[in-house]
């Protein structure tokens, strides 16, 4: 029984997402038959990924105080979805523009909603040129009504934040469209596999949290029991120690 984990080196923090390695099995079992899941659980995966992916962007590349940004259009000036996102590439490259004049480079997120009415407006993260009115260079590229800003937090690694730009409504247009800066962060994909630890091994790994296997599979089951063991293995493992795959 194998585990693996995905390591996420961040500025300033690092994740481990802990998983179950599909491609390991017990020895001497036959491989059972896959089954299908549900349109539901397809979605809700999904969504899941999704919010994933947007709260790891967010925090690879945006920090406390960036810019959490919402673009209105003035009463009675009304587009379609491809005007609006004509708008906001020019409000883009304009900013690109002066952003690179101070030495720094442009990062966003942008998802495009719709009101209750009609109305079109756009939710956006953007990055603060530090020792610069950011905000004065932003209102000066905005031509076409006004612009909310409030500040980036980082409670709870953007989790909140993620999961308001994942969802999807019927008012909503389910497209979000963002940069990634794939170089910001480290991401490594190590496998334990515990068939390769005898008992007393795992029991020594495990000892620091817990007094007894007996005990942690009474707690949480046979399969929880299994993570956690893999769990506190790769805890005390140092990098130089993990077997890692591309």
């Amino acid at each position: 029984m194998a585990y693996c984990v995905d390591i996420y080196n961040f500025p300033g923090s690092i994740e481990y997402e802990y998983k179950w390695e599909g491609n390991y099995g017990a020895k001497g079992e036959k491989r059972a038959a896959r089954e299908r899941p549900s349109p539901w659980q397809i979605e809700l995966q999904n969504q899941i990924n999704k919010k994933n992916r947007i709260r790891r962007t967010i925090k690879a590349n945006f920090v406390e105080n960036d810019f959490w940004l919402t673009f209105t259009y003035r009463k009675g000036e009304r587009k379609d979805m491809q005007g609006v996102k004509e708008d906001l590439n020019n409000v883009l490259r304009k900013l690109a523009r002066r952003y690179r004049k101070f030495g720094a480079e442009l990062k966003w997120m942008r998802v495009i909603e719709i009101g209750a009415r009609g109305g079109i407006h756009i939710h956006m993260i953007m990055n603060r040129i530090r020792g610069a009115d950011t905000d004065v260079l932003i209102k000066e590229c905005w031509q076409h009504g006004r612009i909310f800003f409030s500040n980036l937090y980082e409670e709870g690694g953007f989790e909140q934040l993620a999961q308001y730009m994942a969802k999807v409504t019927d008012t909503r247009y389910s497209y979000i469209e963002y940069r990634e800066w794939f170089g910001n962060y480290i991401v490594c994909h190590a496998v334990v596999d515990l068939q390769d630890y005898t008992l007393d091994e795992i029991c020594t790994y495990c000892s620091s949290y817990y007094a007894s296997l007996e005990q942690m599979v009474a707690d949480y089951g046979f399969r929880g029991a299994l993570q956690i063991m893999a769990e506190c293995i790769f805890e005390q493992l140092g990098f130089d120690d993990m077997e890692f795959n591309a």
